[in-house]
């Protein structure tokens, strides 16, 4: 029978070192650390509270949904936190966001500043190119640092950050400005950068799609994309940006729910069920000792092909440590259970749940989440051990002007001219123009606060310049308008989709007219 340590009145095995914590856990609490789920709102109601408690999660993902306000936010994760560790083991939760800066973020603009995305960082471009003086990675781990330093402030201790895929082609529909470009040594170079930037404040971080996403033209969100290139191929793009992250000691990796032929006897299986991919791959020739977290589970390349249940037991006997489960509270339940069967009939052995659960440990007492001591051997992150995410509210990083500064200047120099042939920039409209400026944007793809914020600001831009500006419906009947009335156009494209008929339609009818100035900020070219 396995041998059970005493535990205190407050449920913490101080006492115990890791691999003496590891043995004394039950095996549903073990089952338990090696979930991560979503909660369904912005308050901690009575069926989430009791899905943390029986299930024992390891952690917790939030999603804009569960961000409202500052105060909100940090009662949210105070309460959070106060469920997790009312267990018997008292080990934290960790909390989790999607915090990759530029359009991927989840805190809000009004209490926190949104940091740059990969894309704008990269396209900042070297200083000085005859100097070969190039501050982008000094500028990858400075935006970083300060957001990682926004987010502990909220509790939060850990960020699926940063995107170390390769985005090297221009139809890919998820990735594109979310990564640091087409060039795999400047993806390593800047998201290695940003990793230790993260972890410098104190933060767990997770380098996500392994092995990458990045070549791909499905979102895996909807469908299973296939990247059929030769294991030779991958070496040379797909797998550079990991081999140094991993060199570097990150935290985490996610893996991709896309397949990889060339990796894979059975072509048909995602990188997060593939052994050959996470235990082969990842852990093995690789040599990463972290956490492997799987993408979410509920994703439709993965869940149109697979029973919650039976996914999440393949993820881990592939070599998943952390299932983020799908959002549904029956479903967090089905996973656990089908772990637990397939522990009983010997699908799954405890020799990979043990592992799987040291590794998640071993990441949780590098943030203060685990009753231990800070000092065991093998981990590391020294920093922030027996150092918990608690909430507070510090008296300036929230709106730090210095990390505000270095934002701006991100931005700043982000700006890209992809052509000009015409010779249009900078601006020459006589000041006494009507400037009609045509926002051509799919809003349902925005987060709605946001865009409106951000249209506003550069129409109150335009009229700093020209008192006569106004915005002008894109629609085509609002293109006749516009030809009516304006003296010059400025047309304005933000999206990341391909524009429907309708917006072709209106484009060319701008187009046509003599002194339009069309500014292009498709995403998919934005740092090439």
């Amino acid at each position: 029978m396995q041998r059970r340590f005493a535990l205190n009145s407050e449920g913490a095995a101080r006492s115990l070192s890791l691999e003496q914590l590891v043995s004394s856990l039950s095996i549903e609490e073990k089952v338990g650390q090696l979930l991560m789920v979503g909660v369904p709102s912005s308050e901690l109601d009575g069926s989430t509270r009791a899905v943390i408690k029986d299930l024992g999660v390891g952690g917790v993902i939030l999603y804009r949904r569960n961000i409202k306000r500052p105060d909100q936010l940090r009662a949210l994760v105070e309460a959070l936190q106060s469920t997790g560790t009312r267990s018997r083991t008292g080990i934290g939760l960790l909390i989790a966001v999607d915090q990759e800066g530029g359009t991927a973020v989840q805190l809000w603009e009004s209490e926190v500043p949104v940091p740059p995305g990969a894309m704008a960082i990269a396209a900042m471009g070297p200083e000085d190119t005859e100097r070969r003086t190039d501050r982008r990675e000094e500028v990858a781990y400075r935006v970083a640092l300060a957001s990682g330093t926004h987010t502990k402030a909220f509790g939060v201790n850990m960020n699926l950050a940063p995107v170390l895929d390769v985005n090297n082609n221009a139809e890919n529909p998820v990735i594109g400005v979310r990564s640091f470009g087409a060039d795999p040594h400047l993806v390593a170079r800047l998201g290695t950068a940003a990793a230790r930037g993260f972890m410098d404040a104190g933060i767990l971080c997770c380098g996500k799609h392994f092995p990458g996403h990045g070549d791909t033209r499905l979102d895996s969100h909807l469908d299973l994309p296939v990247i059929p290139h030769s294991r030779e191929r991958l070496d040379a793009v797909e797998l550079v940006p990991f081999r140094r992250a991993i060199a570097a000691g990150i935290d985490a990796i996610m893996t991709a729910h896309v397949a990889f032929p060339s990796t894979e006897q059975d072509p048909g299986i995602p990188a997060t069920l593939s052994p050959a991919v996470v235990s082969g791959l990842l852990k093995g020739e690789l040599g990463f000792s972290g956490v492997a977290v799987s993408d979410l589970m509920s994703m439709k390349a993965i869940a149109d092909r697979y029973e919650a249940g039976e996914a999440a037991v393949r993820a881990v006997a592939a070599g998943i440590d952390l299932v983020l489960a799908a959002d549904d509270q029956y479903l967090q339940r089905v996973t656990r259970d089908a772990l637990l069967s397939a522990l009983a009939t010997g699908r799954l052995s405890v020799v990979r749940l043990d592992d799987a659960v040291r590794r998640v440990l071993s990441a949780k007492l590098r943030v203060g989440l685990v009753p231990l001591g800070a000092e065991q051997p093998g981990i590391r992150h020294p920093r922030a051990a027996g150092e918990p995410s608690k909430p507070s509210r510090p008296p300036d990083t929230a709106g730090d002007a210095a990390h505000r500064r270095l934002f701006a200047e991100v931005y700043r120099r982000a700006i890209t001219v992809l052509r000009d042939r015409r010779k249009a920039l900078p601006l020459r409209i006589p000041e006494a123009s009507l400037v009609g400026v045509v926002f051509i944007a799919h809003e349902d793809e925005l987060h709605r606060h946001r865009w409106q914020s951000a249209r506003q600001r550069l129409l109150e831009a335009f009229s700093r310049r020209h008192h006569r500006c106004v915005e002008m419906p894109a629609t085509p009947a609002g293109s006749g308008e516009v030809s009516a009335r304006a003296d010059a156009l400025v047309v304005v494209f933000c999206t990341r989709k391909d524009l429907n008929p309708e917006e072709v339609e209106v484009a060319r009818s701008l187009a046509r007219r003599r002194g339009t100035r069309s500014s292009r900020s498709r995403w998919q070219r934005g740092g090439e």
